[in-house]
């Protein structure tokens, strides 16, 4: 994981970019990632899209700092439902059968 350091000067390095470059891009990716579904065009270009715009708006910094928060809270659930290692299909061989015929259905009654 990078340093707070390096996160610091690279966030300084985008304010030396030219203002009118970066929030054209932010919002070309933001309204791209809104078009995750799509090849090419994915969710991941929203939170690339929100870094740019961050830089010059207060309201893109927020919304940044919710979608890490959302994506932290989506991260845990998967590890507390799963676990640290989700079960391998072979591990479902252990459940029980279904009963699927009239035959076992009769036999159980």
């Amino acid at each position: 994981m990078p340093s707070n350091k390096s996160i610091k000067s690279g966030f300084n390095q985008l304010k030396s970019h030219p203002r009118w470059v970066r929030i054209p891009l932010g919002i070309l990716l933001v309204f791209g990632g809104l078009f995750g579904a799509l090849p090419v065009l994915g969710f991941w270009m929203l939170p690339l899209g929100l870094i740019l715009l961050s830089v010059d708006f207060p309201w893109a910094k927020r919304a940044l700092a919710y979608l890490k928060l959302t994506w932290r809270r989506i991260k845990n659930r998967y590890r507390q439902f799963f676990g640290t290692n989700p079960a391998s299909p072979a591990d479902n061989s252990k459940q029980r059968p279904a009963v699927n015929n009239e035959a076992d259905r009769s036999s159980m009654d």
